[in-house]
């Protein structure tokens, strides 16, 4: 377990975190990025060479970055850092919807 800093309610069991539908839900969420990714490159008829290993690239770097820091910071922060996390998304959510709707 990770022990967070706040109480003992705040301890992250990391086998539920990692579980395999955890896992699923995360590769498809995943998928569906780099499919709207691709397809918005195929549209503009991007040549697919760069982009590719550009993309490849910072995503590489910034997901070992992510596990690094996650890992250090987690210890620290545990659950509070899941529930400001989720929240981010949801908020650029809701913002790129209400953009695009208006």
């Amino acid at each position: 377990m990770i022990h967070g800093a706040f109480d003992s309610e705040a301890r992250i069991e990391t086998s539920k975190v990692l579980d395999n539908l955890n896992l699923l839900f995360l590769s498809i969420a995943v998928s569906i990025d780099a499919i709207a990714a691709g397809l918005s490159l195929y549209l503009e008829n991007v040549p697919i060479l760069m982009p590719a290993i550009i993309t490849g690239t910072v995503t590489s770097a910034f997901t070992f970055l992510g596990v690094v820091l996650g890992n250090r910071i987690g210890q620290h922060v545990g659950k509070w850092a899941q529930i400001i996390g989720g929240f981010v998304l949801i908020t650029i959510g809701f913002r790129i919807v209400i953009r695009h709707l208006l």
